[in-house]
Order: structure tokens, then C-alpha cells, then sequence
């Protein structure tokens, strides 16, 4: 076959090679950043939150879901070894499954595994950064699904985070939610300073007082 017929299939075979070497290569990364943040997570509260900022910033394809299982207490830590499992019910022969390899065991004795604790400043953390990934997704209708997903559980964190989206984003439904977000949060804090919003006689002076405030 004269040689230049094979320049075609040459050029593809380099293509492939070098495709499944970016491939290997993305992946060994992904998997070095899971075991340094898994690391980290056995750790103290500082080495924790370093381990959430790392999974962040790294952009990890499963920060979410850990972000997520350390907000709902379903991560522990297997004390003789500190390998990390995702419990949903830590009961005797409940099961417990591997967060690196996603192999399965059951549960033989309680006092074996130790959630992942969170301190405040740490939750405050998670919060933060589950809304701005949400926020910063290319899709709209996730950026709608993580604003819903807020109302009426806004913190001092995730309000920073809306005031400083809510101008450049271009959806005008999901800005709109921002909107009712913050108004909800406002709210809030009106109806908890003193003498705001009372159900009494008095309700229209005291709400003129407020306002004033």
C-alpha cells in the first residue's frame, strides 16, 4: 500500500494515542485530588475546610455530592485505617460504602466508624461554595434549581454570593428568584427586630418605626 494512504490512518492512530494519554492523565489527577482531599478530611476542622477548598478549586466532577454528604452527616471515616464511607444509616449491618471505589460492606460494629464532624465556620463554607457552583453552571435551569434550593435557608455567606451574581445574570426568570431570595431574607430580618411587625393594634406605627430604623 503506497505510503501515502497510510498518512490518513497514522494521523488518526497519533490522534487516539494522544487523546487516551490526556484522558489517563485528567483521570490520575482526579483521582490524586479525591485522595488529598480524602486525607484532609480524616483531619482536624482546619485540615477539613482545606479539603473543601481544594475540591473546589480543583473543580473535582464530585465536589458537589461530597459537599453535600458532609452537610447531611453521611460521611465517616473508618477509624483503623481513616478510609472514608457513605453512611446513610449508621446502625449495625447497615451498609457502608466506599467513597474512592464505591465497593460495598455491611456494618459490623457502630464504634468502628466516626462521622466527618463540621464545625460553623466550616458549614458557613460549604454553603458558600455549593451556591456558586450551582450559580456559575452554564445552564440556566440549574442555575434556577440552586437559587430555589436557598429560599428561606440563606445565610451571611450565600446572601454575598446572590448580591454578587444577581447583576450579570442574563436569565431574567432566574434573576427574578434572586430577587425574591434576598426579599425573603430581608424579611426575616425585619420580623426579628424588635417591635417590627406585630400582629396587634399597633402594627402600622411599629412597622413605620421599623422602617425607619
Amino acid at each position: 500500500m503506497p505510503m501515502a494512504r497510510l498518512l490518513p490512518f497514522f494521523a488518526l492512530w497519533m490522534l487516539i494515542t494522544v487523546l487516551l494519554a490526556l484522558s489517563m492523565e485528567s483521570r490520575a489527577a482526579t483521582d490524586d485530588t479525591l485522595q488529598e482531599a480524602s486525607a484532609l478530611l480524616v483531619q482536624k476542622f482546619d485540615a477539613r475546610a482545606q479539603a473543601v477548598s481544594l475540591l473546589v478549586e480543583r473543580n473535582h466532577p464530585r465536589t458537589r455530592e461530597i459537599l453535600r454528604l458532609l452537610q447531611q452527616g453521611e460521611l465517616y471515616y473508618r477509624k483503623r485505617d481513616d478510609r472514608l464511607f457513605v453512611i446513610g444509616n449508621h446502625e449495625t449491618g447497615a451498609p457502608a460504602v466506599d467513597l474512592l471505589d464505591g465497593s460495598r460492606i455491611d456494618i459490623g460494629k457502630t464504634r468502628d466508624f466516626k462521622r466527618v464532624t463540621l464545625n460553623n465556620q466550616m458549614r458557613g463554607q460549604i454553603s458558600q461554595a455549593l451556591a456558586e457552583l450551582g450559580l456559575k453552571s452554564e445552564d440556566p435551569q440549574r442555575r434556577a434549581s440552586a437559587v430555589r434550593e436557598l429560599l428561606g435557608a440563606l445565610d451571611d455567606e450565600t446572601v454575598a454570593v446572590l448580591r454578587n451574581r444577581i447583576a450579570s445574570e442574563p436569565v431574567t426568570e432566574v434573576r427574578d428568584l434572586m430577587t425574591l431570595a434576598l426579599a425573603i431574607r430581608d424579611l426575616g430580618q425585619e420580623t426579628r427586630r424588635p417591635g417590627c411587625w406585630r400582629s396587634s393594634a399597633s402594627r402600622a406605627r411599629s412597622n413605620r418605626r421599623c422602617a425607619m430604623r
